[in-house]
């Protein structure tokens, strides 16, 4: 609280239940990682709690470039001239004509 005090409060069974259950993320729904254990920084925590309900420690985040990521799901970008996969993105930017990559 940001007055530093302690408050409490009566409810009924009900009431207690609809707060808990405010607080569960909708499936398909963004969820934030930079609070509790999911935060870049509690790795340690995340891989203590892991540990203790028998699940693998999480690793370093490794960074990986597009063209491995579109080449681990299997779908490699694709020239629509020639149909060579492509090996460099970059933005281009034309008035009016046809503009050919290969």
């Amino acid at each position: 609280h940001q007055t530093q005090r302690t408050e409490s409060m009566t409810m009924s069974h009900n009431d207690f239940m609809a707060r808990i259950v405010s607080h569960v993320a909708l499936p398909r729904k963004q969820q934030y990682h930079f609070v509790g254990l999911y935060h870049n920084r509690s790795r340690e925590r995340l891989n203590k709690a892991r540990s203790c309900l028998g699940q693998a420690a999480v690793g370093e985040v490794k960074a990986v470039s597009w063209r491995e990521f579109m080449g681990a799901k299997g779908d490699a970008p694709c020239c629509e001239a020639c149909g060579e996969q492509v090996t460099v993105l970059k933005r281009v930017k034309f008035i009016g004509g046809d503009v050919k990559f290969c």
